[in-house]
């Protein structure tokens, strides 16, 4: 139930925000956007710094507890509206396995490779990413080294360019899957984060 909520959260944030863009879309005229085309060209590469915590899913279940806390570096390669990249994550998440969890005493880390595409006039952004999980501190049951799998979905981001090479963006509801360990009892974690990323184009 508590996931169709969440879901049900996501797809609202999502279409609230079609009729916005579209507005701006249409209020934009063609030599706005031709404009838009020779700040950056079609073909370039990008970096991103970006920090991302779960607060949203346990505010809603009513948990005041942070579930997690990220920080990462992407670098990637764009030609509009797509692009493609690769991303190193180290996130620390709550051990539920622990007498203490309140602390963010479990450590991952994250190697993945993913797509992105801009819409509406590249105020907007969807992503998708996948790939290792690494487990970095001993858990209850399982060893620092254990390997699986994470994977991050990212439906709706606002983005902004206050330069021709700098551009922020911010992702209010995103779902992220980590799953360090595998064998045994699998150590699965699921949240629903909100990220902040800062990027540089050449």
């Amino acid at each position: 139930m508590r996931a169709g909520r969440y879901l049900a959260f996501a797809t609202a944030l999502f279409l609230f925000t079609l009729p916005v863009f579209e507005l701006r879309a249409d209020d934009n005229s063609v030599e706005t956007t031709a404009a838009h085309r020779t700040e950056a060209p079609d073909n370039h590469f990008f970096g991103q710094v970006e920090t991302n915590l779960s607060f949203l899913g346990q505010f809603i279940s009513g948990n005041a507890k942070l579930g997690s806390f990220a920080y990462a570096g992407r670098i990637g390669w764009r030609k509009d509206p797509w692009d493609l990249f690769m991303v190193v994550e180290h996130g620390l998440w709550r051990d539920i396995e622990s007498a203490d969890e309140d602390s963010l005493s479990l450590q991952v880390l994250d190697l993945g490779l993913g797509a992105g595409y801009s819409y509406f006039n590249d105020n907007m952004r969807i992503s998708l990413a996948a790939g290792p999980s690494i487990l970095l501190t001993r858990s209850q049951l399982d060893a620092p080294g254990s390997t699986g799998f994470f994977f991050d979905f990212r439906p709706a981001g606002f983005r902004w360019k206050p330069g021709k090479a700098v551009s922020i963006e911010l992702h209010p509801f995103t779902f992220a899957m980590v799953v360090p360990v595998l064998t045994g009892i699998p150590l699965v974690y699921m949240s629903y984060r909100t990220v902040l990323l800062i990027g540089f184009e050449t």
